[in-house]
């Protein structure tokens, strides 16, 4: 069962870096689904969040990633395969499924 949080809406925002096409994801949790909603300044992850309005939060965490549906539909979308995307999608998911705390991830080069 899903605990929603008082279906709480989760809103993650990626810098992906030196693209520079910034995202917005939010989900919801709602009748045992996840309700997702993607903003990008990326046409192909626009794309990407037309395929994936609605998803049942333990089939989006499947493992492992080669069957995992959200890295599926990036992998048939996305022109990078180190787009952080389908990665925050899935934080995403975790959270407003009540499955993950809500904590910053973090990748960061050292100069």
């Amino acid at each position: 069962m899903i605990y929603d949080q008082e279906n709480e809406e989760i809103v993650v925002d990626v810098d992906p870096g030196v693209c520079r096409l910034n995202t917005e994801i939010r989900a919801r949790a709602r009748d045992e689904k996840i309700i997702i909603t993607i903003k990008s300044d990326c046409p192909a992850v626009e794309d990407l969040g037309k395929c994936i309005k609605e998803i049942d939060p333990v089939a989006a965490l499947a493992m492992p990633y080669s069957k995992n549906p959200i890295y599926q539909k990036a992998g048939n979308i996305l022109k990078h395969s180190s787009c952080p995307i389908p990665m925050a999608i899935l934080k995403c998911i975790e959270v407003a499924a009540g499955l993950a705390l809500r904590r910053d991830v973090i990748v960061k080069f050292r100069m």
